[in-house]
């Protein structure tokens, strides 16, 4: 390395990186159902409270499959959030302009294994509903 002024830096840098083996990562395939329709959603993996992975898209059908490959071995939670604004998050209702809060989904998934790939089904139907059936 040349610095600023010429000189010839003499300072050794070293930076070790840990790369996990493909073997020790898992797949998710989830299948998502009751969409609405033309309707712009984000779908959200979480490790405990911290997120791993997020896809945003429009339903074109009242079903949709997402792949998340490379993941880390845990035990995830799926959050759809049914997202009326196209900004990409949740936003709360609004009293004055009585607008609705978004509604969100959310299931916890079996645990991913490592070199394993796991089917989920996720439904964004509400839960009233799902327990009248």
């Amino acid at each position: 390395m040349i610095d600023f002024w010429g000189k010839t830096l003499q300072d050794t840098l070293l930076r070790n990186f840990n790369v996990t083996d493909a073997k020790q990562l898992g797949a998710l395939t989830v299948n998502l159902e009751k969409l609405r329709p033309q309707t712009a959603y984000v779908f959200e993996i979480l490790n405990n409270n911290t997120m791993e992975a997020s896809r945003r898209f429009i339903a074109e059908a009242e079903t949709h499959q997402l792949i998340f490959e490379s993941l880390q071995v845990a035990t995830f939670t799926g959050r759809l959030l049914e997202d009326q604004n196209g900004n990409g998050r949740w936003d709360s209702g609004n009293f004055t302009q009585k607008r609705q809060p978004e509604r969100i989904f959310s299931k916890k998934l079996d645990p991913l294994r490592a070199n394993w790939s796991l089917e989920a089904k996720f439904s964004a139907e509400p839960a009233s509903l799902q327990k009248r059936k």
